[in-house]
C-alpha cells in the first residue's frame, strides 16, 4: 500500500477487508476523516458549484493505508469494527 495512493470504494472495500457499505458507514459517522481518510471525486461540469452533501455521480476515494492504520488501532482497542456501524 503507498501512502499517497487513493483508491475507489471498491478497491477500498477488498483491500481493507470491510463492504463498501461499512465504509461509507465510518465516513458518515466520522471515524474515517475527511481530507485524511477519504476525498470526494466530483464529476460536475467545471464552473458548477457542488452541494457539501455527496451526490450520485460523485466517488469517494479512499487512503487505503491511513484507513488501515485507523482500523487497526480501533481493533488494538478490541473494537469490533462491524459494531461501530451497526
Amino acid at each position: 500500500m503507498n501512502n499517497f495512493s487513493w483508491d475507489n470504494a471498491e478497491k477500498a472495500s477488498q483491500e481493507l477487508g470491510v463492504s463498501s457499505k461499512t465504509l461509507s458507514q465510518l465516513r458518515e459517522r466520522g471515524y474515517l476523516k475527511q481530507g485524511t481518510h477519504w476525498r470526494r471525486i466530483t464529476n460536475a461540469p467545471k464552473g458548477i458549484t457542488c452541494k457539501l452533501s455527496i451526490v450520485d455521480n460523485d466517488e469517494i476515494h479512499y487512503r487505503l493505508k491511513w484507513c488501515a492504520e485507523e482500523m487497526n488501532i480501533w481493533k488494538s482497542r478490541n473494537a469490533k469494527i462491524p459494531n461501530l456501524v451497526a
